[in-house]
């Protein structure tokens, strides 16, 4: 890969913020902040990131002694992200820490990325980081990091996994950015924790606002301000940054006692898989195809952006393909299921009577039937008590 030019301090002219970054960008960087982010992007080529503080440096983790087994396995993944991180950077220099794409490095690459808009989004990560950590919580974190490690086992070969820019993340537009190499299709995965349907009322709730969130507010669709492509340069393709729009959006929920199976029996090797392994990609391929189903279902339009996916990412391999058959299959049996019973409903309706069956069919009593029943009528009112 060629190597990367410095970055230019000078911020491409922007008169005008999009009405996101008026709400989003709620405080806006001081003269101050604005020359040390110069200062220190002057000297970064893309792909680095400024030199931390003294001060700012912790320790990468407790000692295993004060540690819960829940938090040594999160510990465990961590140092995996981390060695997925070191061997992605090689040919990606986007990529920052844990394997998040790394907003600074976009100042001045386009139009787009102007030195206030990325300074705005890194503002809101630290006004949001607390916040973030604990809504996510240490399953969350777990889960996020298992389904990144997992597609890129199975993946990596010809697609991008990587884990969406921190900003990106929290205007909830996903977790994971799964991108091939050779045809630029894309797509983002929420990554959740829990089950609708648990006993839990807050986790129900929680998951029904994603499912929501994504189904009915996005409709599917969202654009990813830190994205990337890759283009041809000779013999050689070089990473571009770029922002994406109408990138389609999927949710995973797993629940807790999948999520404590899958990480106790995963496979801490970037290449080599465990049986449990193997189920997990199944499991999340699944998942993928009967979201897919019932999104094209709701809105035809997608199909335009689901069919790269259809041809790519599903057909990559006889395992994700025999995943997918299978998906479809017990798709369309829950959706007979799920048709069969509101016939059954309707059934039950039409077998119900009104409430008063001679007014609801007053319209076949003859005029001799009704003088008679006025007669009869009549003579209930008049008789004598």
């Amino acid at each position: 890969m060629p190597s990367p030019e410095k970055l230019s301090t000078t911020p491409p002219d922007s008169s005008q913020k999009t009405e996101e970054e008026k709400v989003v960008a709620d405080v806006s960087p001081t003269k101050e902040v604005t020359e040390q982010t110069q200062k220190e992007t002057s000297e970064i080529t893309l792909g680095q990131t400024p030199a931390e503080k003294p001060e700012e440096k912790q320790l990468d983790r407790l000692p295993d002694a004060l540690l819960t087994e829940k938090e040594k396995r999160v510990e465990e993944f961590k140092t995996d992200i981390k060695d997925l991180t070191l061997q992605v950077q090689n040919d990606n220099p986007l990529v920052a820490e844990e394997l998040h794409l790394n907003e600074q490095v976009y100042i001045g690459t386009d139009a787009f990325h102007t030195q206030e808009k990325v300074q705005n989004d890194i503002n809101m990560n630290e006004r949001l980081a607390l916040q973030r950590k604990s809504e996510t919580g240490i399953n969350g974190e777990l889960c996020e990091m298992h389904l990144t490690l997992i597609f890129n086992k199975f993946k990596g070969e010809d697609y991008e996994v990587l884990r969406t820019a921190r900003s990106d993340d929290n205007k909830k537009r996903g977790d994971i950015l799964i991108k091939s190499k050779k045809t630029n299709e894309a797509f983002v995965i929420d990554a959740a924790n829990g089950e609708e349907e648990s006993g839990n009322e807050e986790e129900n709730n929680r998951i029904k606002r994603k499912i929501n969130r994504i189904e009915n507010e996005q409709k599917g669709l969202v654009n990813i301000d830190y994205g990337l492509k890759f283009e041809k340069d000779g013999n050689k393709t070089k990473v571009v940054p770029c922002k994406l729009e109408n990138v389609p959006i999927f949710y995973i929920c797993l629940d807790d006692p999948r999520l404590e199976y899958s990480t106790k029996n995963y496979n801490h090797s970037l290449t080599e898989k465990s049986n449990t392994d193997i189920e997990d990609q199944n499991l999340f391929i699944s998942k993928l195809v009967k979201l897919m189903a019932k999104m094209r279902k709701k809105y035809p339009s997608l199909e335009k952006y689901y069919k790269p996916l259809d041809n790519g990412f599903l057909k990559k391999d006889n395992d994700t393909i025999e995943a997918v058959e299978k998906a479809k299959e017990e798709y369309e049996e829950e959706l007979e299921k799920e048709l069969s019973g509101d016939e059954k409903k309707e059934e039950r309706a039409l077998k119900v009577k009104p409430k008063s069956t001679l007014k609801s069919h007053s319209e076949k009593i003859t005029p001799e039937l009704r003088e008679i029943l006025n007669k009869t009528r009549q003579k209930k009112i008049e008789r004598p008590e």
